[in-house]
């Protein structure tokens, strides 16, 4: 699922801003995230569609920022995923092929009791450092702003993929969590184009998950790294002087995800009782995302932040033991609002 980042401290050319020494900056953020995937398996005529599925997440991120001296902040964070559900809406039971042996959807009915997984909880605390080395404000006048973010997010309690004894499930999916990233921008009158560079890494972690049979077997996963790279430019509505002033927000870049380490059966309708003993691969993916705001300046000290993104990832095979991916018209789609605070 995707999180807010700590780089949503920024609002505004904000990718790249901080607060003056001895200041700080406060906000709290809210996102809704609904991912459609659908589910395809090669049969004899070409690919057929053999399931889909829906997440669907609710996530509150606070965030705090509070500079020691000009250009240098130490950042603070804390992400709670309220309610996380995954649901599938078509499926089929998996059949064992008797020739190769391979588990299939192909040749089945429709399934009539498809599963739903229920989770949420803390998913962790964010400590960090931000950096400015360069900044127009600056009385060298640089001509590009930088932000640099080196952080590290606390492991949840238990991870979705473990259960407690009423069914619910956690947050996350592994270990701590390290970041690291870079924001570049340059403010014109009417305009401001920037570009942001955010590298994660989750610690493998050992995982207590259900057996399949009642029971429950440890497993360790690895959920991997993600890297995101986006440009964009912010356009000025209101005039500087306005009471109110708002920009507009438009991005877009590529984002990739690393091969994972994942118990079977959680993101496919049915699977094989020999699968769920071992960790499988989820492929890895290469995405496009699409991003537009809306930032807004209402009262001097309280910035407001309006926004939707989706990604796009070409198909990737969800478990390496079976030959099915998602479809063409998987996307995943953010929403949500930040408020921050000035305190200046």
């Amino acid at each position: 699922m995707l999180i807010l980042l700590l780089s949503s401290l920024g609002l505004g050319a904000s990718e790249t801003e901080l607060p003056p020494a001895l200041r700080a900056d406060v906000s709290i953020g809210y996102e809704a995230a609904v991912d459609w995937t659908g589910l395809e398996e090669d049969g004899d005529d070409g690919p057929v569609e053999v399931g889909r599925r829906q997440d669907i997440g609710h996530q509150l991120a606070f965030r705090g920022a509070f500079s020691f001296v000009e250009g240098v902040a130490v950042t603070a964070g804390v992400d709670v995923l309220a309610d996380r559900t995954l649901r599938f809406t078509e499926g089929h039971p998996m059949l064992q092929d008797p020739v190769t042996g391979r588990g299939t959807y192909l040749g089945g009915p429709a399934a009539t009791d498809l599963p739903t997984y229920k989770g949420g909880g803390l998913e962790g605390f964010w400590l960090g450092m931000a950096f400015q080395p360069f900044a127009e404000r600056f009385a060298k006048e640089h001509q590009v702003t930088w932000r640099l973010d080196v952080a590290v997010r606390t492991p949840p309690t238990r991870t979705f993929w473990e259960e407690n004894e009423a069914g619910r499930r956690g947050a996350g999916e592994g270990g701590p969590t390290y970041r690291l990233a870079g924001a570049f921008s340059r403010d014109h009158d009417v305009s401001s184009p920037y570009m942001t560079a955010d590298w994660q890494i989750t610690t493998p972690r050992s995982v207590s998950v259900p057996d399949g049979e009642g029971g429950t077997l440890d497993l360790q996963v690895a959920p991997g790294h993600r890297l995101d790279v986006i440009g964009g430019i912010e356009l000025r509505m209101t005039k500087q002087d306005a009471d109110t002033r708002v920009d507009f927000d438009l991005n877009t870049g590529l984002g990739y995800r690393s091969p994972q380490l994942i118990p079977s059966g959680v993101y496919l309708p049915d699977v094989l009782a020999s699968s769920r003993k071992i960790a499988v691969q989820r492929a890895e993916r290469l995405g496009w995302h699409a991003g537009a705001a809306f930032d807004i300046e209402a009262a001097d000290p309280v910035e407001i932040r309006i926004w939707s993104k989706a990604f796009w990832a070409l198909p990737w095979r969800i478990e390496h033991p079976y030959k099915v991916r998602s479809t063409l018209d998987s996307v995943q789609t953010r929403f949500g609002i930040d408020v921050r605070v000035k305190i200046r």
